[in-house]
């Protein structure tokens, strides 16, 4: 009670000396006289100066070493940053630039916490309001929509688009290529690529350009644009654990972990071996590897946000073996160390849903503050809703995560959320969609991820499909493939054949059991076997894309030349479909024509970005061409 009294008499005293010199200044630059009483900047000012902020030097001076320290992105830059403006605000409260720099910094902090986000945001909107021109500010504006809830991607994207226009430079280049970097990543690329053509100093539009052309697809020049990064700084480790995750993805896991060994010596730092355990559970699906190297990790040196991160990843494993206390305890340590840790929130938030926990889930997916994207924070949103009781607006929210989705996976998850719910009638509209998709083209190295949920929801999602309906219900028979779907893609394939028969038997004529079936054969290498499930699916339902492509497939396996011909009847009744045009990629490749083949995985890939196995395959065509 004492230190806070003390605080207070500060924060006092502090508001007492600024407000004087604040209200002058945002006269002078505002378009607003600045109210008599301290405003905003002036009460945040004499906080941090009530918390030990001990301004020296010079406004202009610390302004100079805050942009110097953004540019440079080293480790930890953004919070060194953030320091520096708000050093030049105690000096120059009134300094608009230095208040959008702050906003900047924060908003590119790894530890920033909600609080500070939201003070940010409200600072933000309070100076817009007084200089709405200003290119800085749209684009600190549209940094800070990015990670507040309740705003989005198509706020900040426009916020980034005035920046543009008002000569904000390479910050609102910047931002705008991170506002659309989910939305639009070809788009987002161009726009960090511009601004490091504009100020090519600047470090930062380098890893800014790799993010986006990794999620465009393009792993080839993302990886050109990290290897550029890391000449001028070797020891990047944004940029190589950027470097780890495409190679890991593409399927290049010895390449990835030779750049794991070049990092650094044996035992100096915990990141390097929490990046192998995260390829070794999440690519390779070793937990127990997993497991021991993220001991390994715990062990080593890193600093609270780092040893933060690699308890939230033994939380996830402890999550999944089923140990829910353990993981709970894991992830508390890591918030003991970094309350703003976001992969532990991420488990925390995981972890209170599975145990009905609506208040905590509801804090924990506040804290995450978006750094997981926009749709890890819709579909949390979604779950807050079911947990406070609002399934009208929780199965809304699964509707609109699902509306063009291309993903089977997503989908099934989706479908088996609104069964959750009661909403058995959409549901069957989205397995209708999934389908329609084949689930197996989606299979393949997928990219570490700090946001883990790992197989626990898609094991839910069959569990929910395979009990939705009454077996003398018309639905029954699909509900029960799709659960067969979901054991398929989970690998357990005695699982998925039981459920198969079990839906055929309820709906002798459906083709989707049948096809459940002959995937099952061709991933334990039995193409005969296969082709005579897929034939009589085809059979019954000629017009199956996913049908056909299945029979292209065994076809294949058994070296026939009429899987050509298979393939072709798929793309003709869906031109969309991923496995078909996957299938025709790889003929061209081993004909020799890599140019036809590279053009059809870069359609591909604008269709779906995140497509695993096109990824990969356009990764070999353009190694091919080297």
């Amino acid at each position: 009670m004492a230190r806070r009294a003390l605080l207070w008499i500060l924060l006092v005293a502090t508001v007492a000396a600024l407000g004087a010199i604040g209200a002058a200044s945002w006269r002078a630059v505002g378009s607003r006289p600045a109210p008599r009483e301290p405003g905003p900047v002036e009460l945040r000012v004499a906080a941090w100066v009530a918390e030990g902020l001990r301004p020296t030097g010079t406004a202009a001076s610390q302004l100079a070493e805050g942009w110097a320290a953004l540019a440079a992105d080293a480790a930890g830059a953004g919070r060194d940053a953030a320091r520096h403006f708000q050093m030049a605000l105690a000096l120059e409260p009134g300094r608009v630039e230095a208040l959008a720099g702050w906003i900047l910094a924060s908003a590119s902090a790894d530890d920033a916490e909600l609080e500070e986000l939201r003070d940010g945001h409200a600072l933000a909107a309070w100076a817009l309001e007084r200089n709405p021109g200003r290119g800085d500010l749209l684009a600190a504006w549209s940094r800070i929509l990015l990670l507040v809830p309740g705003r989005g991607p198509a706020e900040a994207s426009e916020a980034a688009r005035k920046a543009v226009e008002a000569g904000g430079g390479t910050e609102a280049l910047l931002a705008l290529s991170a506002a659309r970097l989910g939305s639009d990543p070809a788009a987002a690329a161009e726009a960090a690529e511009k601004a490091l053509a504009q100020a090519s100093a600047d470090r930062r539009p380098l890893l800014a350009a790799a993010r986006a052309r990794w999620q465009a697809g393009e792993a080839r020049a993302a990886l050109a644009h990290l290897e550029k990064r890391l000449a001028v700084d070797p020891a990047h480790p944004a940029a190589l654990a950027l470097q780890v995750e495409i190679l890991g993805a593409v399927g290049r896991l010895a390449e990835a972990r030779q750049v794991l060994r070049r990092w650094a010596a044996p035992g100096t730092s915990a990141l390097p071996v929490l990046l192998q355990a995260m390829l070794a559970y999440q690519v390779e699906g070793d937990m127990g590897e997993g497991r021991r190297l993220l001991l390994r990790a715990r062990a080593l040196p890193g600093d609270d946000l780092l040893q933060a991160r690699v308890l939230a990843h033994l939380a996830a494993l402890e999550r999944v073996g089923g140990d829910a206390e353990g993981a709970a305890r894991l992830v508390g340590q890591a918030l003991a160390r970094a309350p703003g840790s976001a992969p532990a929130r991420y488990q925390q938030a995981l972890l209170a849903f599975a145990a009905g926990d609506a208040a905590l889930h509801r804090a924990a997916a506040g804290a995450l503050a978006g750094r997981g994207g926009e749709r890890l924070e819709r579909e949390l949103a979604a779950r807050t809703a079911e947990l406070a009781g609002r399934k009208d607006e929780a199965v809304a929210a699964w509707e609109d995560l699902a509306a063009g989705s291309r993903d089977a996976v997503f989908l099934l998850r989706a479908a088996g959320a609104e069964v959750r719910l009661g909403a058995t009638g959409r549901a069957v509209a989205l397995l209708r969609r999934a389908a329609a998709i084949d689930a197996a083209a989606g299979r393949g190295p997928r990219a570490v991820t700090d946001f883990w949920v790992g197989p626990p929801a898609l094991a839910a999602a069959a569990a929910e499909l395979g009990s939705a309906f009454a077996a003398d219900d018309p639905q029954a028979g699909l509900a029960l493939a799709s659960a067969a779907t979901c054991e398929l893609l989970l690998g357990r394939l005695a699982a998925a054949e039981a459920l198969a028969g079990r839906a055929a038997a309820l709906a002798p004529q459906s083709a989707r059991p049948r096809l459940v079936r002959a995937q099952a054969h061709l991933d334990r290498g039995q193409p005969a076997e296969a082709l005579r499930e897929a034939a009589a699916a085809v059979d019954a339902e000629p017009q199956d894309a996913v049908g056909l492509e299945i029979m292209a497939r065994a076809l294949e396996g058994l070296g026939r030349g009429d899987a050509l011909g298979a393939r072709a009847r798929a793309l003709a009744v869906d031109p969309r479909l991923a496995g078909a045009r996957l299938g025709n990629a790889r003929r061209l490749l081993r004909d020799g024509q890599r140019e036809p083949a590279r053009l059809a995985l870069r359609q591909l890939l604008a269709d779906e970005p995140e497509q695993p196995q096109a990824r990969a395959l356009l990764y070999e065509a353009e190694a091919r061409g080297r």
